[in-house]
């Protein structure tokens, strides 16, 4: 028997589930079962957070950063494309040590089209 095992078994905790891994598909899905299935879930990860490659953290300064490389999410949506452009384009144009907390962007705020079928 593993050691995760035993310690589990030790410990008195019963789950539902157990989902290996954390990234983007193990964290949502963990997520989903948690809170609309009523479910008890265990995330096991050899990393310490979640989130898989797309973690974020800040630097010694405060800056955010992703620390395993940029986020690529793959689109081929124009306003979703023209507002990454245009929040890059803010970022270089930030003076050096500025908040990037306190900035104005408003990239977030994407439009919802209806999908044709």
């Amino acid at each position: 028997m593993s050691g995760l095992l035993r310690a589990l078994e030790g410990s008195g905790e019963k789950y539902d589930y157990l989902v290996v891994g954390a990234g983007f598909a193990g964290s949502v899905l963990a997520e989903r079962l948690a809170s609309q299935h009523g479910a008890r879930v265990l995330i096991i990860d050899r990393r310490n957070h979640v989130g898989g490659n797309a973690y974020d953290e800040k630097d010694e300064a405060g800056i955010l950063y992703h620390k395993y490389g940029p986020h690529i999410f793959h689109t081929n949506a124009v306003h979703r494309v023209a507002a990454v452009r245009a929040s890059r384009a803010r970022q270089r144009s930030r003076p050096a040590g500025a908040d990037p907390d306190q900035s104005n962007d408003t990239e977030h705020a994407v439009r919802r089209e209806p999908r044709n079928r």
